[in-house]
């Protein structure tokens, strides 16, 4: 029976801390589900993919009508056009991104404090689950951690020593020059293929900084906790 809630009070402890990082999500969701946010995606893709319709036909130098050729550079400009002001217009009226710009400390502070109290809410929540439990999911944390940076380490290194845009730059330079000399061929696929591993290790980074925070919050709680016994 003792093993019984123990088990239950270390899913207590890992529902709750579900439960925290799913509000923290919603937040963030709410602001990507933003009217502007679509529309400005939306016409990046769009831009995006006449750029590439333009790259094909010169790449395989494809003919064109004149008269086509000059509807689709009307049409790219002004795409191109309407997707910078209309970012334009949402930076500027993003209240945080202004803030940041401004003062980068105070806007850092003023999201730590939201982010506090966020936390010591967690932390009652916590209250009423036995030390030991709080423990062995810090402990579990630790584990799943250290497991997540070896996977990724064993692929490609250690990411957070090499940077990700470094990575993400070094493999693209190595396709576009593949492509420029020979044209697709087995080593281009095989940096392709590269590509996507470094994607999942991106994900598999991304983990791992969660579950260190994760692990911080409740070494916090555990460090507060013991301090009052």
């Amino acid at each position: 029976m003792e093993n019984n809630e123990k088990e239950l009070d270390a899913r207590g402890v890992l529902a709750e801390l579900i439960s925290y990082r799913e509000e923290m999500s919603q937040v963030e969701e709410n602001k990507k589900r933003s009217l502007s946010t679509r529309v400005s995606f939306w016409i990046w893709v769009f831009g995006i993919f006449l750029f590439l319709i333009g790259y094909l036909a010169v790449r395989h130098e494809i003919t064109i009508p004149s008269e086509y050729t000059l509807v689709y550079l009307i049409i790219f400009l002004v795409s191109l056009v309407v997707a910078v002001i209309f970012t334009c217009f949402k930076v500027s009226r993003n209240k945080e991104f202004r803030s940041f710009l401004k003062d980068p400390v105070a806007d850092f502070l003023n999201a730590s404090d939201q982010i506090l109290k966020d936390e010591i809410a967690l932390y009652a929540r916590f209250d009423k689950y036995p030390l030991d439990a709080v423990i062995q999911i810090r402990n579990y944390f630790t584990r799943k951690k250290s497991l997540i940076e070896s996977i990724s380490s064993m692929l490609v290194g250690v990411l957070t020593k090499v940077g990700l845009l470094p990575a993400v730059l070094a493999v693209l330079v190595m396709i576009a020059k593949l492509n420029s000399d020979n044209g697709f061929s087995l080593v281009s696929i095989a940096a392709f293929a590269l590509i996507g591993i470094y994607f999942v290790c991106f994900k598999l980074t991304e983990t791992s900084v969660k579950f260190e925070e994760y692990k911080s919050i409740l070494s916090d709680y555990i460090e507060i906790r013991e301090d009052k016994t």
